[in-house]
C-alpha cells in the first residue's frame, strides 16, 4: 500500500517556500489554484475547508496538473496536490500542512490470484 500526503504547492521563489509547514489560513491573501470537484485533491481540500472554516478569497479552478504547476511556478498562486505530483518538479516546492490539518491518500492494487500481467501492466 502506498501513502501520499496532500501538500500546499508553492513557487520555490516565493516567501511561503521558506516555511517547513503551513496552516491553510496563512494563504488567505494568496490565490488558490484548485482542481474541479471530481478530483480527489478537491474532495480533500473541501473537507479541509469544512474542518477549519477557511474559504479562499481568490480562487482559480484548473483541470490540468501541468497547467496548475506552471501557474504556481510563475507565482500566480498556490495549489493543493498530492506530494507525488510535485516530486522532482523544478520551480515549485511542496509544503506540508500543520499536523492537525494534514490529509493522506492511500493506494493499493488488488489482483486475482491467477493474474498474469502483460508487458504494459508489468
Amino acid at each position: 500500500m502506498q501513502c501520499y500526503q496532500y501538500v500546499l504547492v508553492v513557487s520555490e521563489d516565493g516567501p511561503l517556500a521558506q516555511l517547513d509547514e503551513i496552516r491553510i489560513a496563512q494563504i488567505k491573501d494568496t490565490p488558490l489554484i484548485m482542481r474541479h470537484k471530481r478530483f480527489l485533491s478537491r474532495t480533500s481540500l473541501d473537507r479541509l475547508f469544512a474542518k477549519t472554516g477557511f474559504q479562499p478569497t481568490k480562487k482559480l479552478i484548473v483541470d490540468n496538473i501541468e497547467a496548475t504547476l506552471q501557474l504556481v511556478r510563475q507565482g500566480m498562486g498556490v495549489s493543493y496536490l498530492m506530494d507525488i505530483a510535485v516530486e522532482n518538479v523544478p520551480g515549485v516546492k511542496a509544503i506540508p500542512l500543520v499536523p492537525s490539518q494534514r490529509s493522506y491518500c492511500y493506494s493499493s492494487l488488488g489482483i486475482r490470484e491467477n493474474f498474469i500481467p502483460n508487458e504494459v501492466q508489468k
